[in-house]
């Protein structure tokens, strides 16, 4: 791994729990081992009902005391889960800008972030709110009541399309990062909402993996070219009760789990130029699976399949307007340079014998076999005066030989 640009993702981890200490030791063994840049907190940061300020004891005991190490010392990129709607969700973005505070960092609800890897190319990772587009969960009803949601709701994809568009021009991976799945057979199922309005925009601009957290289970699906990464089991909660059972194993993409497993855990992100691969560890150290995310972006080359700015076409638009006139053009050029073929002396269109060149095998071979000829003849839809001026010396030359069905050999004596 040591020319990949490398970085950790978990969610569902702000518990407190003797299953998020055994993760963050060995998140943080496997930070030192990959030289980890940063990690992605995929929400429920913390729980149950999030945090009440930017002084909440929760950022020491569910967060500085529990991923102590060193190396877990580097940016950690949040985007809010459920739990963190119960508070104060301002205190976590704000959070960002406390003095002292070297590791935390959210910007805004949904941001996005470019990072240059080693080998010159660019990830981009499109962090988002994902309980802003899906605010009907029973413990985010909140959000309704806002008399602005819609709007920015709206606001939101909108913001998520334009800066896709923009990652497609000029990034080699794009990632986008939210709380709820898209796709899960974990205990809440899939979200219609996000395949709804979400998906089409991940799908429009080639996006190469969702990663989420929500459900606790870690599971890869991949479905309609884009790869779902829920790594939601840090802390070792759930699923509970029958209700965490209901939709295990059910999801409109069920047969496109290519692995999971219930166990906590955490994921690692290894990614350059050429190569993304995603690896679940268990909390107990054990690598769990590994899968490589596709093929790059070509930079500055996807939209070369999709629309063409400024124009308001599509490339393939764009291709039929240009070849139709090429095509044009073409067939006029072979028409003229034909012409002996299919006109007579007066300039009028005839493709009978009589117009075939009289006196070189060769124009008679392209012009149909000897085969044809005969059967024709025999069938009275030519006669032999149809190529009574035909040069004798022209017959001379061809011998002709029906040993194949359907087809004959044409030879000429002299070349033989």
């Amino acid at each position: 791994m040591d020319s990949s640009y490398n970085f950790l993702m978990h969610g569902d981890w702000g518990w407190n729990s003797f299953n998020q200490t055994l993760t963050s030791y060995e998140m943080a063994v496997y930070a030192w081992l990959v030289n980890a840049e940063f990690v992605i907190a995929l929400g429920d940061n913390f729980y149950e009902d999030g945090v009440t300020d930017t002084h909440d004891e929760l950022w020491d005991t569910a967060f500085h005391d529990v991923y102590a190490s060193p190396a877990l010392n580097v940016k950690w990129y949040g985007v809010l889960g459920n739990h963190d709607y119960h508070g104060n969700i301002e205190a976590q973005i704000d959070r960002s800008v406390v003095s002292g505070e070297t590791m935390w960092y959210m910007p805004a609800t949904y941001y996005s972030i470019d990072y240059e890897l080693k080998d010159g190319g660019i990830l981009t990772i499109v962090y988002i709110d994902t309980c802003l587009l899906d605010p009907y969960a029973k413990d985010t009803e909140d959000i309704l009541n806002n008399a602005n949601w819609v709007e920015e709701r709206t606001n939101q994809l909108e913001w998520i399309d334009n800066t896709l568009a923009a990652a497609a021009l000029k990034s080699n991976w794009i990632v986008v990062a939210g709380h709820y799945p898209i796709y899960s057979i974990g205990e809440h199922g899939d979200d219609q909402y996000l395949i709804d309005d979400l998906l089409p925009l991940l799908l429009d601009h080639g996006v190469h993996a969702y990663f989420a957290g929500h459900d606790h289970l870690h599971q890869h699906i991949y479905k309609d070219g884009l790869h779902h990464i829920t790594s939601g089991n840090s802390a070792g909660r759930g699923p509970f009760d029958e209700h965490g059972y209901a939709y295990l194993g059910v999801s409109a993409a069920t047969n496109q789990v290519l692995h999971w497993f219930l166990d906590c855990g955490f994921a690692i992100t290894s990614v350059d130029k050429t190569h993304l691969n995603v690896t679940f560890v268990d909390n107990h150290g054990q690598v769990r699976y590994s899968a490589s995310m596709g093929e790059p972006l070509n930079a500055k080359s996807f939209y070369d399949t999709t629309k063409l700015k400024g124009l308001g076409i599509s490339p393939k638009m764009a291709g039929v307007i240009i070849l139709v006139p090429v095509l044009a053009l073409a067939v006029g050029l072979i028409l003229y340079l034909g012409k002996d073929w299919y006109l007579n002396k007066d300039g009028k269109f005839d493709m009978s014998p009589k117009n075939i060149s009289k006196s070189n095998p060769e124009e008679v071979l392209k012009s149909m076999s000897a085969l044809t000829l005969r059967r024709k003849t025999e069938s009275n839809k030519y006669t032999d005066d149809d190529y009574s001026d035909i040069d004798s010396s022209t017959w001379s030359n061809l011998d002709v030989s029906t040993d194949r069905l359907g087809q004959a050999d044409m030879v000429d004596k002299e070349t033989v």
